[in-house]
């Protein structure tokens, strides 16, 4: 059962994780996780202050000193739900700014009849979105794998 108490920590942490991803994302030059890759030094003024009024929403609106005796939240469970949330930033953030960015994606620079192996890391957000990345990286071990079984087949 999720307490008034858990759910807000929830969406604070949620909320921080995803400015923190998108701080970092405009820092870094890595505009297809980017939700407003147009606007990078925006992105990251608007970050700072979100995450300054999410900060100050948690702690303001309520007493967040409790035990976990009491009201608060068992260092277990906490642990749980931050990194359940993290996770859940970082997910939204690749699901939406693929969505978001899917045209300007399709110009990765990567060629799948190449032959070669596409990049890897996360510096590649720099020219493409995660499902493009995938996508890429999917084709180009489908395209592996046939020439593997053909070179097989014909020796």
């Amino acid at each position: 059962m999720l307490s008034a108490f858990l759910i807000d920590y929830i969406v604070w942490v949620f909320v921080s994780a995803l400015c923190v991803i998108q701080f970092a994302a405009a820092r870094s030059g890595l505009w297809g996780i980017l939700y407003a890759r147009r606007w990078p030094r925006a992105t990251m003024g608007v970050s700072v202050l979100v995450i300054l009024v999410a900060i100050l929403w948690y702690f303001m609106t309520g007493e967040r000193n409790q035990p976990d005796t009491g009201l608060g939240l068992d260092a277990n469970i906490q642990a749980f739900w931050f990194a359940m949330s993290g996770a859940a930033a970082v997910g939204a953030t690749l699901a939406v700014t693929s969505l978001i960015n899917h045209r300007w994606g399709n110009n990765h620079g990567w060629d799948c009849q190449s032959g070669e192996v596409p990049p890897t890391g996360m510096t590649w957000f720099s020219r493409t979105t995660f499902f493009h990345a995938i996508r890429a990286r999917v084709a180009h071990s489908r395209r592996s794998a046939s020439t593997a079984s053909e070179r097989v087949g014909a020796g």
